[in-house]
């Protein structure tokens, strides 16, 4: 190798630069909260007392629902929603204090755990209530620059609907990056000549609330006559984007269908009776739906037909270039696994808990349980991806799980989360020697490679500031995929959680950078010394092979 002659004054910006590029390392663990920490918005004295588990924008900013201690007279015990979208922890609504857009007197009487966008603004449901919580109603909140808006509440005009039609509850908000909230709820009314009442979907558009969809109007791509019956939904029915919202939904034909788009702009992506690409079959009902930022429809279903039993009557199907493409179906060879491995199902007992994890690739993570020759419930669980340009196994129960002790495997998988990069984070179990309930629990995460590493295990310190540590004794990740809804898992593979300690503090709020992309200002600086150095050592040999540089 060949490297041009350095002039003293060369030497020493290259050195400033790498020093620079040191200093200025992410580093592997920041410290959101910890309990007992002055609660910011509070006065003095009330602290933290308690974390739910944060979510994270691709600012590497978080929001979390927190509980309070100190003055009785401040409302000790009480809880509230704080963000770090400003740029700073600012408290964004709290317990018993008056709650925006609502009469005054009516405040804040419990929350759900917050949405975070990446513009920094978070949206959330609440009940609020005007009369020492003796009569109480849902709300649905968007924060924005121009502080906290109400989007929509119970008893309040439909948004959308005839004046005089209410909302008889709203709840699952979900947030786009446009600063839209989609939300479900039900109404009633005078709609037409008749009293009514009903449920529907509505997303926020221009300032204004519009109906998504709703009971008894006509379902987009059915005959005419064949109307919306039953959404049914939970908060993995329901998915909402950039690109309009996704959702599933009975017709009164008795059929089912799954939507995807935007208030009067709504397009049927699959329907029970069709033909299931890919196979045979036809679909007959969906349970799972997720959408990305350009559009594109992930769901989990069931077909029926000649030839479909328990055994493979379920599968994952997503949108591609070409149309919606069979990913895995129950019955097919699971790849990663022993020859003779099929996909058994994909939800593992617990439907509940596994969304469907989209990215804006259009690649897919979801969690399985497999069956052949060989398996037992100690082994026959894993988690797949298809970032990677084909379906991959990513981990398996019974696997070494990385980080750990030879011989210490996963003993379960739970969903996981899918970032735009194509990295996979998850919480699991272990068992092994030396693994007991103190030590059991950890969260991984992928890095760009696709290998696995270790974010946190219970058992082990954290460094909660320069020279304080503490063991772990629980961790709490919030794994859903980031269409609208709850995650704490970015598109730099920086990682959102909070933990418990044997401690004090007892709890606190962690980003974690361990799998985590380099930062984009260090190349940024290195190549700008290597243009300065390179005109002040033109006349010398250029460099053949530019030497490695190991970041710490």
């Amino acid at each position: 190798m060949k490297y041009p002659t350095l002039q003293p004054l060369s030497a020493i910006v290259l050195a400033t630069v790498l020093q620079s590029s040191l200093a200025y390392s992410t580093p592997p663990l920041r410290t959101v909260a910890l309990v007992g920490d002055q609660a910011p918005g509070a006065s003095s004295g009330i602290n933290f007392s308690a974390f739910l588990p944060p979510v994270l924008n691709d600012a590497g900013q978080t929001a979390f629902l927190a509980g309070l201690s100190g003055s009785a007279a401040d409302g000790g015990g009480v809880n509230g929603i704080w963000s770090e979208g400003s740029g700073e922890l600012k408290l964004v609504a709290r317990v018993d204090t008056q709650a925006a857009g609502a009469p005054d007197g009516t405040n804040y009487v419990t929350f759900r755990p917050p949405l975070l966008n990446n513009q920094g603004h978070v949206a959330f449901a609440a009940d609020i209530s005007s009369d020492t919580h003796q009569s109480i109603s849902g709300a649905v909140y968007l924060e924005n620059s121009s502080g906290l808006t109400l989007i929509a509440q119970t008893n309040g005009q439909a948004g959308g609907l005839p004046n005089g039609v209410t909302y008889t509850g709203v709840n699952l908000p979900l947030l786009n990056e446009a600063n839209e909230v989609s939300f479900q709820g039900g109404y009633r009314g005078g709609i037409g000549q008749s009293f009514t009442s009903g449920e529907a979907l509505w997303a926020s558009q221009g300032g204004n609330v519009a109906v998504l969809a709703r009971q008894g109007t006509s379902a987009p791509g059915f005959p005419a006559g064949t109307n919306f019956s039953n959404f049914g939904l939970s908060t993995f029915q329901y998915a909402f984007s950039n690109a309009g919202a996704a959702f599933s939904s009975s017709v009164t034909s008795g059929e089912h269908g799954v939507w995807q788009g935007e208030p009067g702009n709504l397009r049927l992506v699959a329907r029970s009776g069709a033909t299931a690409p890919d196979t045979t079959a036809s679909f007959a009902l969906f349970y799972r739906v997720g959408t990305n930022n350009i559009g594109q429809v992930a769901l989990r279903g069931v077909v029926t037909g000649p030839g479909v039993s328990d055994a493979n009557g379920e599968a994952i199907w997503a949108e591609r270039p070409n149309g919606l493409a069979l990913v895995a179906r129950a019955g097919d060879p699971a790849p990663g696994m022993p020859s003779g491995v099929r996909f058994d199902n994909f939800y593992d007992n617990l439907p509940t808990s596994d969304a469907i994890a989209l990215n804006d690739s259009g690649h897919l993570a979801f969690r399985a349980a497999t069956i052949g020759s060989g398996l037992t419930t100690a082994n026959n669980v894993g988690i797949w991806s298809d970032a990677s340009g084909s379906l991959s196994l990513t981990a398996r129960t019974g696997n070494q799980a990385p980080g750990t002790a030879a011989g210490v495997t996963f003993s379960s998988l739970l969903a996981p989360a899918l970032n735009n990069a194509g990295q996979v984070a998850f919480i699991a179990t272990l068992t092994g020697s030396g693994v007991t309930l103190t030590n059991n629990t950890g969260i991984w995460a992928t890095d760009r490679s696709g290998a696995l590493h270790l974010v946190a295990r219970t058992g082990t310190q954290l460094e909660l500031a320069p020279g304080q540590f503490s063991t772990v004794t629980s961790l709490a990740f919030s794994p859903a995929d980031v269409n609208g809804r709850l995650s704490g898992f970015n598109n730099l593979g920086q990682i959102a959680f909070s933990a418990q300690f044997s401690g004090v503090p007892a709890q606190g709020v962690f980003v974690s950078n361990v799998a985590a992309v380099p930062e984009p200002a260090i190349p940024s600086l290195l190549g700008a010394a290597a243009i300065w150095l390179y005109g002040r050592t033109k006349k010398t040999n250029v460099c053949e092979e530019a030497p490695d540089v190991n970041r710490t």
